[in-house]
């Protein structure tokens, strides 16, 4: 994993000197037998990309770099196929024309090996490479004065034999290839429209992330289903952890009845920021220990639950917790010691979800540092703003799956959001109008992506459309 220019070595969260009186190379590699460790946060980019700025959205486009191992390229040519198919185009072009021509290389110099009773009538390597290409690409070629049947040599019938079938297999590995390239179905998410950004709202007391996707084509996908990862960079023992990916449920639709799209109309899919939420999940040393109860809360490794479970009583909102242990906190000094080095994300502890409602309800929606909207409380610097400061870094990641009904392909697009990318206590525009000569639904796109302030009475109102 790349940690960036900015790094100590450590052992437990104690300095520790190179062996032998030897120091780190210029470059920022420790010596051999030492483990990096990480006591600065690196400031990281986006693990998805937003490259189409014309229609802001991402390509699809992982941002990671991967450090192969001595000798991977053996792993890759276990898999020729697909190790063509996903190389770039030109690349794929290139190989290609170099294999037909060194196996025109090839039969053209076998071509002048005939001794002259085969009366093939090739006395060059140019007269066997022109004849290499007549027979590969089936031009057609005369006798050129000599025996068309060869005086019944053996020899040049089966270098001809090879030669066709060998050619035989190439057109078809050519075509399968390039065609494998043109018809890739990957191409056909770049219709699948979500919205620029998301927001997140206070609905009923409870904090909602949300954001909209639609189908641009009049084709629609098949069995189309959305999921979404949070990518966070926590700490944890004296070290930053980068990209670290949890699973976010997702409440419309309902992730537990696979997170169905109907990507005809725009669809609103909807996270609840509960307690089991990476966005607003806090990691502090108090919450460790023995006595946790898994239905209020999350802690690794437990399933992800929902509080919307247990409001509707799909699931039991409390569990039997054994208490005859001893209640152990994590006083690791890794965990706590950072402060003195000057890491705050280390000493900050995110705020209770509690607290952020509280200051939610309180707060006036206006323009914040990284050109955020957010809520101001008059002591300043707010739970909820350090609440932001965690989410400058965190990325929420989205998936839409489905399959294209005319290839049965199935298509996976992908996109994300920012701190940058979300708004807060706004809401999408309605984008859908009525068709006045057919009466039917008209989406405009126009609007597709626009947001707007939301009234914060309106979020009290129960039953109250998103």
């Amino acid at each position: 994993m790349e940690r960036g220019p900015n790094y100590s070595l450590h052992e437990d969260g104690t300095p520790v000197n190179p062996p032998n009186g030897t120091a780190p190379s210029s470059d920022g590699t420790p010596p051999a037998g030492l483990e990096k460790r990480v006591t600065v946060p690196a400031t990281t980019g986006r693990i998805m990309d937003r490259k189409d700025r014309i229609f802001q959205r991402s390509k699809g486009q992982w941002n990671i770099r991967r450090q192969k191992v001595p000798q991977y390229w053996k792993l890759y040519l276990q898999d020729p196929f697909h190790t063509m198919v996903n190389m770039r185009l030109s690349k794929v072009l290139g190989s290609l024309m170099l294999a037909y021509i060194v196996v025109l290389i090839v039969f053209g110099a076998l071509y002048t090996t005939p001794p002259e009773s085969c009366k093939v009538a090739v006395f060059s390597f140019f007269d066997g490479f022109s004849f290499s290409v007549s027979v590969l690409f089936t031009i057609g070629f005369g006798t050129n004065g000599g025996d068309v049947f060869f005086n019944g040599c053996a020899w040049v019938q089966t270098i001809i034999t090879i030669q066709s079938l060998i050619g035989v297999l190439l057109d078809a590995l050519s075509i399968g290839i390039i065609f494998q390239r043109f018809s890739r179905a990957q191409a056909r998410a770049n219709t699948i429209v979500l919205s620029t950004h998301a927001c997140a709202r206070c609905i009923r007391g409870e904090l909602y992330f949300m954001f909209q996707v639609c189908e641009m084509r009049k084709h629609q996908l098949v069995e189309a289903h959305v999921r979404m990862y949070a990518i966070r960079h926590d700490m944890e023992f004296g070290e930053h952890y980068y990209f670290q990916s949890y699973p976010m449920r997702i409440q419309h639709p309902d992730d537990d009845l696979g997170g169905m799209l109907l990507l005809a109309l725009p669809s609103v899919v909807v996270h609840r920021m509960d307690a089991w939420s990476p966005l607003l999940r806090p990691k502090s040393a108090e919450i460790c220990g023995l006595h946790h109860n898994p239905a209020k809360g999350y802690l690794f490794p437990e399933p992800i639950c929902r509080e919307a479970d247990a409001q509707s009583g799909d699931r039991d909102a409390t569990v039997q917790v054994n208490r005859a242990t001893n209640h152990v906190h994590n006083t690791c000094r890794c965990a706590n010691g950072n402060a003195a080095n000057g890491d705050n994300h280390a000493a900050r502890q995110p705020p209770s979800i509690e607290e952020i409602k509280q200051y939610w309800e309180e707060s006036q929606v206006c323009h914040g540092p990284f050109g955020l909207r957010y809520g101001v409380v008059d002591d300043g610097l707010t739970a909820w703003l350090v609440l932001l400061l965690d989410l400058v870094q965190l990325e929420v990641v989205v998936l839409v799956e489905g399959i294209d009904a005319v290839t049965s392909s199935t298509i996976q697009v992908r996109h994300s959001y920012k701190a940058e990318d979300i708004v807060f206590n706004h809401r999408h525009v309605n984008c859908v109008d009525v068709d006045p000569e057919t009466g039917g639904a008209v989406v405009d796109f126009r609007r597709f992506h626009e947001t707007q302030p939301v009234d914060p009475e309106c979020n009290k109102v129960a039953g109250s459309f998103y």
